[in-house]
């Protein structure tokens, strides 16, 4: 099969996937009935994001535009471990608290962070040290963490960091996102290297000058990649769903077996 050929097969199945997922997530009696309501929600804004990203990187094939899709790869697999990281420990551990503690510990966190980048940004062009207590603000503004120590906010929250990740991933079963699972490990290795893409590298943007991209032979796939990393991401969710469903349990299924019956060619 061509390499265009295998693209469409791949939109096919993630189009033929998406209608399933959407169809079921919208159902209100799925969203007012589920258990894992926090998870429900962070899955799809993270989901949402990936297949967004997918079909733009896609389209950036087609217009030869390889530097933006790699940058735009990165963030999708950033957006994919978190969501995967989310599915298999909601699922695991048949409890919500993952969802609750990203949609509401990493939204203090994040909230922080981005305070304190505001006042070193306005020392630096003011020349002027801000008085202004932004971890203080942060937590009047988010009056659910009181009494919430800044040790667990930490300790919660950094598991959402990508090592945690792929340490949590790899000590599950092998298989689709196991340690021994190629889509998974090929993704891994190439992870880091994108760093330099996202930043401005000099290594990334040598690649351009020099048109070294083209020798990269694992850059060519990275439409392909993202398209099963799309699917794969939405097959889980409803698999999630499907323990508290038998009717979404066989939708999971399904969906399943598509995302298979492309993945293994």
């Amino acid at each position: 099969m061509s390499s265009q050929g295998r693209l469409v097969e791949l939109q096919e199945a993630n189009d033929a996937i998406a209608f399933l997922w959407i169809t079921t997530i919208s159902e209100k009696h799925v969203q007012d009935k589920t258990q894992y309501k926090e998870s429900f929600s962070a899955l799809v804004g993270l989901l949402t994001a990936i297949n967004g990203m997918a079909d733009v990187i896609t389209d950036l094939k087609e217009e030869h535009q390889r530097y933006s899709s790699v940058v735009l790869y990165r963030s999708l697999i950033e957006h994919f471990l978190k969501s995967t990281y989310i599915t298999v420990k909601a699922g695991s551990e048949r409890s919500d608290q993952v969802g609750f503690d990203y949609n509401w510990y990493c939204r203090y966190t994040e909230a922080l962070q981005y305070g304190k980048g505001i006042k070193e940004s306005l020392e630096l062009t003011h020349k002027v040290k801000s008085k202004m207590n932004i971890k203080r603000i942060a937590r009047e503004y988010f009056d659910y963490m009181e009494g919430v120590s800044e040790r667990k906010i930490d300790k919660l929250t950094s598991s959402f960091s990508y090592k945690n990740i792929i340490r949590y991933i790899s000590s599950h079963k092998s298989g689709i996102v196991g340690k021994d699972s190629p889509l998974f490990s090929d993704m891994i290795k190439i992870y880091p290297s994108l760093s330099s893409y996202v930043h401005g590298g000099v290594s990334a943007v040598s690649d351009m000058n020099f048109k070294s991209f083209d020798d990269k032979n694992y850059l060519h796939d990275i439409p392909e990649s993202s398209l099963l990393l799309c699917m794969f991401s939405k097959a889980s969710m409803l698999s999630l769903l499907g323990l508290e469903s038998k009717n979404i349990s066989e939708v999971g299924k399904k969906a399943s077996e598509i995302f298979l019956s492309v993945a293994e060619d």
